[in-house]
């Protein structure tokens, strides 16, 4: 009331007001009240009278404050958490075809992950802050922002030269707004090819190794079957030299 006392001045040079302010309820609860207030003045603009309208607001202003909460808890969880977000606002020519897309906002961690600032890339589209930046890019934003479909996708963008997971969704129904969730997998990525390549250098291996084994195992059976012609030679060989002195005793 005292706050709105203080704008009786005010009230009487523009002729009219809006205030709101709390006021204590007869339950000792709080009340939030909206004051309207009009001058109303006679012909010659001499003062008349003043036609004044409160109005009981509580309601309006705990869902005010409880959007204003839960909008700050929402902004704060989309700057700290671990992944990249962005917002982006869909361009389109002259003719209506998307062309490319502005950036809104940016988290800390798309910061980090990028090297880029929420400050330089606000207000300026993807082909300003990365004039390389691949078709594929535009394409898979272009397909969430007319369709409203929530794309997953790897790609890798040179500008940074790193690779990213990245989920694309539409938060509205509008196609002027989309958003993207991205990981930096560089790592991850590197990780799994070299594992990749020593497999690959591990099967060649065992692969060498099988054609050596059974190159050798051939052999063996080469061998084996050269070392059974021998006894087979030498069996011959026995026999005919115990012939030979069966016929000397005879003569």
């Amino acid at each position: 009331v005292e706050a709105l006392l203080e704008r009786l001045p005010q009230f009487k040079a523009a002729g009219k007001i809006h205030s709101e302010f709390k006021m204590k309820h007869k339950n000792g609860g709080l009340r939030y009240i909206a004051f309207e207030g009009r001058i109303g003045y006679k012909n010659d603009g001499s003062f008349m009278q003043t036609h004044c309208i409160l109005s009981d607001i509580t309601e309006r202003k705990i869902a005010e404050d409880a959007l204003n909460k839960s909008e700050h808890e929402h902004k704060l969880i989309l700057q700290k958490m671990i992944n990249g977000f962005v917002s982006y606002e869909s361009v389109f020519n002259d003719n209506g075809e998307f062309v490319s897309f502005r950036y809104l906002y940016i988290n800390e961690a798309y910061e980090r992950i990028t090297g880029l600032k929420n400050e330089h890339v606000q207000g300026r589209t993807v082909h300003e802050v990365f004039p390389d930046v691949e078709a594929g890019w535009i394409t898979k934003c272009r397909e969430v922002a007319l369709t409203g479909e929530s794309v997953s996708f790897e790609m890798f963008n040179v500008s940074t030269n790193k690779m990213y997971y990245c989920n694309v969704y539409r938060p509205e129904e509008s196609n002027r707004r989309f958003c993207v969730i991205l990981e930096d997998i560089t790592e991850r990525k590197r990780n799994e090819d070299e594992i990749k390549s020593k497999n690959e250098e591990l099967t060649a291996l065992n692969e060498e190794l099988n054609a050596a084994i059974e190159e050798m195992e051939a052999a063996n059976e080469e061998l084996s079957a050269s070392m059974e012609e021998m006894e087979a030679t030498n069996e011959e060989l026995t026999a005919a030299n115990e012939m030979l002195i069966e016929k000397e005793h005879e003569i």
